[in-house]
């Protein structure tokens, strides 16, 4: 069940003892007609024999038990082995006896040849007839002819020679073993390539082949056995099977090659044939000992045998002497019983590290140092001694008092010098072994931390999962003098196969800043890359990079990553906190807990750097719960800079910006401040840095702007910038706890310092979503005056807005991430056009589709639709060409009701061709309950087209405030509502609060703005106390708590730049209350 790969193994010949292949040079039937003698002469003997001719040390001598095997017979006269016919059954005899023979004595006892000067005289064996049945054979590589069967009979008045099996025979003399070792003796040898089993460990393990898969178990009910026999391959109930691996051993005991022989046709005197005889043979060549093979590794067959892992026992081999050529370093003796078993109570041995003439032997829960080569002997009085010894390891010279191992995280120990570094997660530790001893650097400030890791650990127990390794990388970096770790990610996938599992996946940051906000606490860790000083003896950073492993080439440090490697501490300026071709940002998290018995309000914040940073805060305390777990949080962020920004050229590339009449770049920016453009040709803002303020209104930035033209927003993180010294005010936070659950619809809108009241009025209703307070000078010094509504061509990227009203000559789309409301179709199924009554006139509706083929053809609603006047609906369509249409484009006019406008489309041939989806957004006309719907054809006087799948929505508007994702050019009337104000309502008998939507317009007798709901619904009865809500980041409360939790990071832009941060301070008043 274990094992993943396996390898053909051979014992060697077990059957037979020597062989030669040779041909036979003249045989003679017996006299008595029983008996065949076959002449040896092409070997030996004569001088034109083998052994004559050439300094050959081949031979045959006879042994009783010696038998003949016959191979082939046949042949060229020239020599060509071409037509060699071989024997396809097998022809085996024992030799009856071996002699020389005259000419004389030859006459008396063979048959074969009637005049004696065709007999030649030499070395014969006899052997007996070796069948009286005809013999099957096949050609060499000349065609077959006739039946394929010789004869190989004696007993019969037609034997002849030449005719025979016996013309021009080869054969092979062997000698059987008379000791069979091999398969008995259970030494087998490895030959061939390691080949994979697929599927290891599983029912369906199968072993592949060169050609075919091997199914190996017996509980599959699969055939496990296959037998190449004379019928083919068959199973073990001889039914034939390709159920098997099959392969070809490309290495063995035996050679095959040619051997240039000559063949006697007649007598002595005759001219040999010297034939090139394809052969084997134990030997290379003829001619000096060669009889040695590629045996491969020795393996023993034993029933017995059974996998033993030794998880804590060490060997060593041999010795390599390097004065000498002996290299021992492979030897394994285990005779001489090289090895020492440790104690197994500490764990299995995962690492053996040198230092020194020592060897260190990390378990998963204790280290211990062993001498090599040496003793230590104690006395009487508690005192020791090192001496040498003849044993290369004893037994623990030290164990290390810590309990501590690196628990089966090996790659997490690392050498620095004569220090060794390492993790033992299972225990929640760091540790340092040095000449000291162990020490946990873990507890330099990383306790805690490194504890919690721990716990997740044996929660989620990641080395019994099979989804993934859990592998604790680690490095040393001789730069920075710091230790490394990365700990891979954990997901808790709950109720899922794969809880619980440690991965790889890289969790990034997201482009907000506060930190790795797409991951969920509850059931995920992100990867962790942490940094120990050795120079300062404690915990200094945590890193973005998370690599496959590290290492070290002298001073320079690297890493893997998808199999690449990667240099570390890059020297490049301009690319900083780039991993692996990943731009990462720098975050900096820490509190201000001073006097954390008391309760502070945080006012302001500064930074000594040279560097602008986003800055996350948060206290513990919110005004609803007072509670410590839950927690009131604010930001510095990006805000807008004075006026528009436009490049030099107008739209080309430019390393300056250009500020209108308002923008003051001395107030608002200074030299390294990180900016972002919105640009109306973009839908993402482009990041640039301030290299210089040339004017008040021109600066230069470190890198070409893309596509800004005029009227562009600049944005500048909220820091101000005096004497080397980033200040700002901290924003007001929501008066709410990160904890307290609301209601999308529910927002709190701060306190009475942020909130413009406008007194008790009625709401007059001038339209639909259009409303209005009056009052005779009543809003004199609210907070703007005018007329606030914005045109779609005029939005400021990034900037919010409210959608109240649609248009049917602008897509929302285009500019804000809206989402529009589905609806049923109003033609309830007339657009599948499967009842031709539903149409006007019915003779074009055929065949679930409606076809135009004529001019200016006209086609409506019988009845049963109601569109209602000023309301947008959406028209989808698919149009295909009809068979008279073979290149014309299709152009069709809609309009939905009596006074509604017409709205043309064309659709292209290529288009129509694949019956792409077309969609017409309209409005319908002036007259409430119209059921017509007007489709006309029109263009082309040639080529019609087959209109299907039509369907009508009614538009819904998505309400809503949005973020403008890009600018547009449109020149569409349409228009949108800044959100910067918003109006707010309460009912002065039940208290409730609503937001009632974006005010548009402000003049000293009138406050118009846009509702969220239509007239119909309206509650217009009653007083209402009016306010206009100021949004933003910096309304709400100032922050409160015991401590002020701060992150300071660099936009991803910024990361890339060298900065530096030396300190950041607060200032803040305390609580009379809690001061005590």
């Amino acid at each position: 069940m274990w094992a993943t790969h396996y390898q053909w193994a051979y014992s060697g010949n077990t059957s037979i003892d020597e062989f030669i292949q040779i041909p036979i040079q003249n045989t003679y039937k017996t006299t008595d007609g029983l008996n065949l003698l076959l002449g040896l002469g092409s070997l030996k003997t004569f001088s034109k024999s083998y052994n004559e001719t050439t300094s050959s040390i081949v031979d045959y001598v006879y042994a009783q038990g010696d038998r003949v095997r016959f191979i082939s017979c046949g042949g060229n006269t020239d020599g060509d082995e071409s037509e060699r016919q071989y024997f396809k059954e097998i022809i085996d005899v024992p030799i009856i006896s071996y002699a020389i023979y005259t000419q004389t004595e030859l006459d008396d006892i063979q048959d074969t040849e009637a005049s004696e000067g065709n007999i030649v005289d030499g070395h014969y064996i006899k052997i007996a007839e070796p069948t009286s049945n005809a013999i099957n054979f096949e050609f060499n590589n000349g065609p077959e002819t006739g039946d394929n069967e010789i004869s190989l009979a004696l007993n019969t008045d037609e034997y002849n020679v030449a005719t025979s099996g016996y013309n021009k025979v080869v054969v092979e003399i062997y000698r059987p073993k008379k000791q069979v070792t091999g398969d008995s003796s259970g030494f087998f040898y490895e030959v061939g390539d390691k080949i994979d089993i697929v599927d290891a460990g599983t029912i369906s393990r199968r072993h592949l082949g060169q050609d075919n898969n091997f199914f190996l178990d017996q509980e599959s009910g699969i055939e496990v056995t296959a037998v190449d026999s004379i019928n083919g391959i068959v199973d073990q109930d001889g039914n034939p099977t390709t159920n098997y691996a099959s392969g070809t051993l490309k290495t063995g005991d035996v050679y095959t090659r040619v051997r240039e022989i000559s063949h006697f046709i007649s007598n002595f005197s005759a001219t040999p044939e010297i034939t090139k005889l394809n052969c084997e043979d134990y030997y290379l060549n003829d001619f000096h000992p060669s009889n040695v093979w590629n045996q491969g590794r020795l393996n023993v067959a034993n029933n017995y045998a059974e996998e033993r892992r030794l998880s804590a026992s060490v060997y060593y081999s041999d010795v390599f002497s390097s004065t000498t050529d002996y290299n021992g370093l492979g030897s394994f003796d285990l005779a001489q019983a090289p090895y020492f078993d440790y104690n197994q109570d500490f764990g299995s041995i995962q690492a053996l590290e040198t230092r020194n003439d020592e060897l260190i032997i990390f378990h998963e829960n204790r280290v211990g140092k062993v001498l090599v080569g040496k003793n230590v002997v104690n006395y009487a009085d508690g005192e020791s001694s090192i001496t040498l010894s003849k044993n290369i390891i004893n037994n623990y010279a030290t164990v290390y008092s810590s309990e501590n191992g690196c628990s089966l995280n090996p790659e997490s120990i690392i050498q620095n010098n004569n220090n060794f570094y390492f993790v033992d997660i299972k225990r929640g530790s760091v540790l340092r072994l040095g000449a000291d001893g162990m020490t946990k650097i873990s507890d330099n400030g990383l306790k805690d931390y490194i504890r919690d890791k721990g716990e997740l650990y044996v929660a989620f127990d990641p080395e019994t999962s099979t989804d993934g390794e859990f592998k604790i990388v680690a490095g040393y970096d001789p730069k920075y003098d710091e230790y490394i770790i990365t700990l891979p990610a954990i997901i808790n996938k709950d109720n899922d196969a794969n809880a619980g599992l440690w991965g790889s996946e890289e969790l990034s940051w997201g482009e907000a800043y506060s930190l790795v906000n797409n991951l969920s606490p509850s059931n995920s860790e992100a990867p962790v890359t942490i940094a120990f000083s050795e120079a300062l003896k404690k915990w200094t950073s945590f890193y973005t990079y998370f690599p496959e492993f590290y290492a070290k080439i002298n001073r320079q440090f690297v890493s893997f990553r998808n199999g690449n490697l990667y240099k570390q501490n890059s020297p490049n300026a301009s690319n900083f906190n780039t991993f692996y071709g990943v731009r990462h940002r720098s975050s900096l998290e820490f509190p201000f807990n001073e006097d954390p018995s008391s309760v502070k309000t945080y006012n302001s914040i500064s930074i000594e750097g040279d560097t602008k940073l986003l800055t996350d805060m948060s206290t513990n305390m919110g005004q609803y719960n007072n509670s410590y777990d839950a927690t009131i949080a604010t930001n510095i962020g990006f805000k807008k800079v004075g006026g528009s920004v436009s490049s030099e050229t107008n739209g080309t590339s430019s390393v300056y910006l250009y500020g209108d009449s308002e923008t003051n770049f001395y107030k608002d920016l200074a030299p390294g401040d990180l900016i972002r453009i919105y640009s109306t040709e973009s839908e993402n803002p482009q990041y640039n840095a301030v290299k210089g303020i040339l004017t008040k209104n021109k600066i230069i930035i470190d890198s070409p702007t893309e596509n800004v033209s005029i009227n562009n927003r600049l944005e500048v993180i909220d820091y101000k910038t005096k004497e080397g010294v980033q200040y700002s005010q901290i924003p007001f936070a929501p008066s709410k706890t990160s904890s307290y659950n609301e209601s999308p619809e529910v927002n709190y809108h701060g306190d009475a310092s942020n909130v413009f009241g406008l007194g008790l009025h009625k709401v007059n209703i001038n339209g639909t979503y259009n409303y209005s307070l009056d009052g005779s000078g009543d809003f004199i010094g609210s907070p703007f005056m005018g007329n606030k509504s914005v045109r779609v061509s005029e939005v400021t990227p990034g900037a919010h807005y409210g959608i109240l009203t649609l248009s049917n000559d602008f897509d929302y789309s285009e500019v804000f991430n809206v989402v529009y409301p589905s609806s049923d179709d109003i033609l309830s199924g007339k657009g599948s056009f499967g009842d031709s009554s539903d149409w006007t006139p019915s003779g074009q509706i055929a065949e679930s589709s409606l076809t135009f083929t004529t001019l200016n053809s006209e086609v409506k609603t019988a009845a049963g639709l109601t569109f209602t006047k000023g309301v947008q609906y959406k028209v989808s369509f698919s149009i295909k060409p009809s068979s008279d249409n073979d290149s014309t484009n299709a152009t069709v006019l809609f309009k939905l009701g009596g006074g509604g406008q017409y709205y043309e489309i064309t659709v292209p041939y290529a288009e129509m061709l694949v019956g792409s989806v077309q969609t017409v957004v309209l409005n319908s006309g002036d007259v409430d309950n119209q059921d017509l719907l007007f489709c006309i054809k029109s263009g082309e006087s040639t080529g019609g087209f087959v209109l299907s799948s039509l369907t009508v929505e009614k538009l819904t508007i998505p309400v809503g405030t949005y973020i403008a994702k890009n600018g547009t050019d449109s020149s569409s009337d349409s228009y949108v509502y800044p959100a910067e104000y918003k109006l707010y309502s309460m009912d002065i008998d039940s208290g409730d609060t609503n937001h009632e939507g974006f005010v548009y317009n402000i003049s000293s007798n009138s406050v118009k703005f846009k509702g969220l709901t239509t007239s119909s619904d309206y509650n217009v009865v009653g007083q209402k106390f009016f306010f206009i809500v100021k949004e933003g980041l910096i309304d709400g409360e100032k922050l409160k708590g015991h401590y002020l939790k701060t992150t300071l990071s660099s936009h991803w832009y910024q990361s890339k730049y060298k900065f530096n941060l030396y300190s950041a301070n607060t200032d803040l008043d305390k609580s009379e209350l809690s001061n005590r």
